[in-house]
């Protein structure tokens, strides 16, 4: 998603992000955060559901 058309080229984004303009710089970081952002969550969820599982197994016996 580029957004070149609704946005000034110059360095304007500077300020806001610390970052070069270019999507090649932002990416990788972005992609990074994503993906430890989704890793955190899939942890969280699949812990939530090994005690859930341990304990409906426990509640059986």
């Amino acid at each position: 998603m580029k957004h070149a058309q609704t946005k000034p080229q110059k360095g304007s984004d500077l300020k806001w992000f610390g970052l070069p303009r270019s999507a090649e710089t932002k990416q990788p970081f972005l992609l990074r955060k994503r993906v430890f952002i989704a890793k955190a969550v899939f942890e969280a969820i699949s812990e939530m559901s090994l005690n859930y599982k341990n304990k409906s197994k426990y509640d059986r016996l």
